[in-house]
C-alpha cells in the first residue's frame, strides 16, 4: 500500500473509533553508512526504517500512538491506541 493510502486508512480508523479528528504521519526510509579506512571498506550498514505515528483529538484531549505494523489490523490498532490515549489524556486548557 502507498505512503498516501496509509495515512488516509489510519485517519479513517481513528474517526471511525471515536477521534473528532486526526492526522497521520508515515515514514519509509532507508540508510546506507558505508565506512572507509585507508582505501579499504571497514564496514557496510543498511538500514531501513518504516512506520506510522497517528495523532487525535477527542473534546480536547489529545492522544498519540506510534507503531510499525502498516497492515490494515496494524493501521486499526495503532489507530485504535491513539483514540484511547487521548480517552485518559488531561483536557488541553487551550
Amino acid at each position: 500500500m502507498e505512503l498516501a493510502k496509509i495515512a488516509e486508512r489510519a485517519v479513517e480508523a481513528a474517526t471511525a473509533a471515536g477521534a473528532g479528528d486526526a492526522e497521520a504521519y508515515v515514514q519509509d526510509s532507508v540508510g546506507r553508512e558505508i565506512r572507509v579506512f585507508d582505501g579499504e571498506v571497514e564496514s557496510l550498514t543498511d538500514a531501513g526504517q518504516r512506520g506510522l505515528g497517528v495523532r487525535c483529538w477527542i473534546d480536547h484531549r489529545s492522544g498519540y500512538a506510534y507503531g510499525t505494523d502498516l497492515t490494515e489490523d496494524g493501521l486499526r490498532d495503532i489507530a485504535a491506541s491513539a483514540v484511547e490515549a487521548a480517552r485518559v489524556a488531561d483536557p488541553d486548557e487551550f
